[in-house]
Formats: C-alpha cells, sequence, structure tokens
C-alpha cells in the first residue's frame, strides 16, 4: 500500500544511473509523490515507478542549455509545495554533492516550506567501483578529495600535488573539458607522467564506457576518443588497481539497450530483471493504461535503436507501431 506523503518538498538523490541505487526511502517518497521535478541525470526510467497521477516536471540542465534558471526552479519547489502538494525534487547521484541542494534548502526555509532531504549515492563512489577501481586501499590511496572545474585550477596551483597524490585519489566531477589545461598544472609541479588517470563516461549506465591512461598520454587519448559528458575523472595509484575488464562490464547483457512493451505499469523488479544484468531499460506502455505524461520520453527514447525488444503477453508489434506513429517518431 503507498502511503501519502505530507505536503512539502522532498529533496531526493537518486543514485547515479543504475535505478536500483535510488535508496529505499527516496523510492517511497518517489512513489508516492503528487509532481515530481526531475534534473537530466535522473534515469528516467524511475519516473515509471510514479502514481499515475504524479505529475512530472523537467528541468535539467546540460552545458549551456538550462531550462530553468535555478532561481526559477526554487520558486516552482515553493509553489508547488504551497498548492498543496507533496513534491519530491529527484537529482542525479547526492544531492548535496554538487546538487545545489544548500540553496534549494535555503530558499524553502525562507519560504516557510517544510522539507527534507534524502541521501543518494553519488557518481563518485558509484561510476569509480562499477569501473573497478576503488577510491581507497590501504597503503595505496587512504584520503579522497572530490572538486569541480571552478575550483580545480586555482586550487591545483596551490596544491602540492607530488604529496598530495602520494596517499589520496582525486575525484573530479565534471572536468573533462578542463582537463588538458589539469594536465599542464600537474606537469609543471612535476606529477610523474607515468601518474595513472581514468575518465569513466556514463557510470553505472549500460553504456559505460573507462578511459584508463596516463597524465602523459590523457591529452592524446582525449582527440583519439573524446569523452561524452557525463564523465567522471579519477587520479591517483588507485586507478592501476581496476581490471581490464571491470565486473560490471562482465555482466551478462552489459551493453545491451532493451524495451519493454506493456499494458501495465512496470515494478523495479521488472525493470531490475534486466538492469541487474547490466542492460539499459525502457518501458513503452500501450493500451488503456497508457499515460500522456510519457509522450515527451517516449519519443525520445523511440527514436533510439534498441538491441532487444520484448513484448509482454497480449501486447503485439503492431501495437508499438501505432504508438509510434501516433508520437509521430
Amino acid at each position: 500500500m503507498t502511503i501519502k506523503n505530507q505536503s512539502k518538498v522532498y529533496l531526493v538523490g537518486a543514485g547515479s544511473g543504475d535505478p536500483e541505487l535510488i535508496t529505499i526511502k527516496g523510492l517511497r517518497l518517489l512513489q508516492a509523490a503528487d509532481v515530481v521535478v526531475y534534473d537530466r541525470l535522473v534515469n528516467p526510467i524511475l519516473l515509471c515507478l510514479t502514481r499515475p497521477q504524479a505529475k512530472l516536471i523537467y528541468v535539467g540542465k546540460s552545458p549551456n542549455v538550462h531550462i530553468k534558471s535555478q532561481t526559477e526552479i526554487e520558486n516552482l519547489l515553493v509553489n508547488l509545495a504551497k498548492s498543496g502538494q507533496s513534491v519530491v525534487r529527484l537529482k542525479g547521484g547526492d544531492p548535496a554533492i554538487f546538487g545545489r541542494v544548500g540553496e534549494e534548502m535555503t530558499h524553502l526555509q525562507s519560504e516557510g516550506v517544510p522539507y527534507e532531504v534524502v541521501p543518494g549515492i553519488t557518481a563518485g563512489s558509484s561510476a569509480s567501483i562499477y569501473a573497478g577501481i576503488p577510491m581507497t586501499q590501504r597503503q595505496v590511496a587512504e584520503r579522497v578529495l572530490i572538486m569541480t572545474p571552478r575550483e580545480i585550477l586555482d586550487d591545483f596551483s596551490e596544491l602540492d600535488l607530488i604529496k598530495t597524490l602520494k596517499s589520496t585519489t582525486l575525484v573530479l566531477y565534471m572536468g573533462v573539458g578542463a582537463l588538458p589545461d589539469l594536465a599542464k598544472v600537474m606537469k609543471t609541479q612535476g606529477v610523474s607522467p607515468e601518474m595513472a588517470l581514468a575518465i569513466v563516461e556514463n557510470g553505472t549506465h549500460a553504456k559505460q564506457r573507462t578511459m584508463i591512461t596516463t597524465l602523459g598520454t590523457v591529452t592524446e587519448n582525449l582527440v583519439k576518443q573524446p569523452p561524452k559528458n557525463p564523465a567522471l575523472i579519477i587520479i591517483g595509484q588507485a586507478v592501476k588497481l581496476a581490471p581490464d575488464i571491470s565486473w560490471f562490464q562482465a555482466l551478462p547483457r552489459f551493453g545491451r539497450r532493451i524495451l519493454l512493451v506493456r499494458t501495465t505499469s512496470p515494478g523495479m523488479t521488472d525493470i531490475s530483471a534486466f538492469t541487474s544484468q547490466g542492460a539499459d531499460v525502457w518501458v513503452t506502455i500501450i493500451g488503456d493504461k497508457r499515460q500522456d505524461r510519457f509522450d515527451t520520453l517516449d519519443v525520445i527514447k523511440l527514436s533510439e535503436p534498441f538491441d532487444q525488444i520484448i513484448f509482454q503477453e497480449g501486447t503485439q508489434l503492431k501495437d508499438l507501431e501505432n504508438l509510434k506513429a501516433r508520437l509521430a517518431i
């Protein structure tokens, strides 16, 4: 039985890709929400677990493209809560790690809107270990330093990088564009060109790609294989612990995109039956229980190629083709 949320804002971390990385509390709140205000890095399959009546509002931000400004998002949360609705503000990873949750908390508090914060699994820990890289290891890396591009260059100039990298794993969020400049600073400070470095692209998704390189070769490798956002940079001795093929990449369905065609909304077990084997999944509903609120997402998802399409009993290929025709895909 679904327990109704109170009229407040729940700032929830969704984890970083794999839908099962959302916490039990986060999932419970998501399933009871009146409105879900979600970001770009949230796996949209989680939205299929919401109530049919729940309104879905996308406020995602990509480099240089913002659907809504941060101020507009904060005002939206206030207005929704004051209208008597329970609101889940769903953020990728952990909302308290480069998720601007502090700004939203401050604004909600100033407007007298009650809120709760539900931590999530941040990309630094999930994407790294899905790539087979432990952020800490005794006698190898005993500290973790997490940074973003706005901080990196100035802080790198002040850090004793040779000393720091002897015992620290540097985890850089949103830093791919700044990586060539970072490499120059590191070389200027005398960091060995053999220093291990990893770039994990689309961490914890089926399309995860890991580039293991070194400080001396990273610039050349970036030209050969430009990484796509979202990507995480990991620098330090811990990177050398990565196997040739990580446990995640060894899963039987890793790299596959699967479409489930159903007449009813899925549960987490329906989704995890495939994601737990390394696949990415999208679900499209046909028939009387189809919900128009998924039209925009369906247009995006159904225009992409799938490795496998699985039809629930009672559904047929013509049902999917009719839906695609209605959406003009």
